[in-house]
């Protein structure tokens, strides 16, 4: 049953990093089908939206200990999302109307250009904001599986609450030096 759980979990998992990138592959179509424009700030945008949410999360008091439950929850990921879009389309206005339009009639490097060139100024913006330190996404939903038990081994499947990476060195059986990492993607340690 556990296994079954695992699975799921390592679905779900699969599923919504999948349609983040299905999302931004979208958005570039959509951008280079209708202006004839690669947006190389289209990933910043992301970022910063990702920002909002995290700042969202602390102004409504959700950190790395505190996990809402119940209406709570969806009232604080409605909130979270409906701040984040909105912040993302103000800022993609923003660009727009600022780096892009007036740029439409001149030759189709100048667009490329300034398309690089605010890309360049959101990261920087995101570094000033958040730092160049690792940043983790607060861990919103109970750490429990549905027996109630701690979930660790999704955590060393998925990484250490959104990690991106998977330390299974205890898992090693009595070796606490030899450290066994990989991506979570890969599925097999190095």
């Amino acid at each position: 049953m556990a296994l079954f759980f695992l699975a799921l979990q390592i679905l779900v998992v699969g599923l919504t990093t999948g349609a983040i990138y299905a999302l931004i592959a979208l958005g570039y179509t959509m951008v280079y089908g209708i202006i004839e424009l690669i947006n190389f700030a289209h990933g910043d945008i992301f970022m910063i939206g990702t920002f909002v949410s995290i700042a969202i999360f602390g102004l409504l008091g959700i950190g790395t200990n505190s996990q809402p439950t119940g209406w709570w929850l969806v009232a604080v990921l409605v909130i979270t999302c409906l701040g984040a879009m909105l912040a993302c389309a103000v800022l993609g206005v923003v660009i727009e109307r600022v780096a892009y339009r007036p740029l439409r009639n001149s030759p189709r490097i100048a667009p490329l250009i300034s398309a690089i060139g605010v890309s360049l100024i959101l990261e920087d913006v995101g570094k000033l904001w958040k730092g160049i330190e690792y940043i983790t996404f607060p861990q919103i939903f109970p750490d429990k599986d549905k027996s109630g038990a701690d979930n660790d081994q999704h955590r060393r499947y998925t990484g250490n609450r959104g990690s991106g990476y998977i330390d299974d060195s205890s898992a090693m059986d009595g070796h606490q030096h030899t450290h066994r990492t990989c991506y979570a993607c890969c599925g097999a340690g190095s």
